[in-house]
């Protein structure tokens, strides 16, 4: 069965759209293993490592609950991970109702300290209309920063925008650029979106 080019684009925009516009919870540090944790080792470790533990499970029974309670307690003290954890779980309803206002006033403590991961979450919500009213332009803006900070997602995100021109003026060659850097970092996307406008000739 043959597929046109033009067939493609679409296959390829449509997972691009669905699959990228979404809030990153991807942080920094890195991730505990897999062994079983007993209770007093528990109590022993600082309040943001149980956090990361209860949301991902590792070692523990998962309990987002524990895990945004826990989040905030330490983003109370400006930590900006956790700042931007509870930004994460209040978008998506994990161990709390859903509410886009408080997960915008977690995001803006972390983005106080320009928290990468934070600036493109808040890029998300600004391109979606949640919590916030839809404004394509403040999406790249925000978009930008983080993805000069070299975050990947922000990165390719932005190039999408400069692809369809979407909250900036459409460039082809600014496109491609933020898309080869993404995809230097390893980002799935990326590498998709730069063989299809190389087939259009964009």
């Amino acid at each position: 069965m043959k597929f046109s080019f033009k067939r493609i684009t679409v296959i390829a925009t449509i997972f691009s759209l669905t699959t990228s516009f979404l809030p990153s919870c991807k942080q920094t540090s890195s991730t505990l293993n897999n062994q079983k944790i007993t209770n007093s080792e528990i109590a022993d470790m600082d309040n943001f490592a149980q956090a990361k533990a209860y949301y991902t499970g590792n070692g523990v029974e998962q309990n987002f609950q524990r895990a945004l309670g826990l989040y905030k307690k330490v983003a109370q003290q400006g930590h900006l991970e956790a700042q931007h954890m509870a930004g994460v779980m209040y978008y998506r309803g994990e161990g709390t109702n859903q509410n886009y206002k408080k997960s915008i006033k977690w995001y803006r403590k972390a983005l106080e300290n320009d928290f990468a991961p934070a600036q493109f979450n808040l890029g998300v919500m600004y391109t979606k209309g949640r919590g916030v009213p839809q404004d394509y332009k403040i999406a790249a803006d925000w978009y930008e920063k983080s993805a000069i900070q070299g975050y990947a997602p922000a990165q390719h995100n932005l190039g999408t925008f400069y692809r369809d021109g979407k909250g900036v003026t459409q460039n082809y060659a600014t496109a491609m650029k933020w898309f080869k850097k993404a995809a230097a970092q390893g980002d799935n996307l990326s590498p998709l979106m730069i063989a299809t406008m190389y087939r259009g000739g964009e």
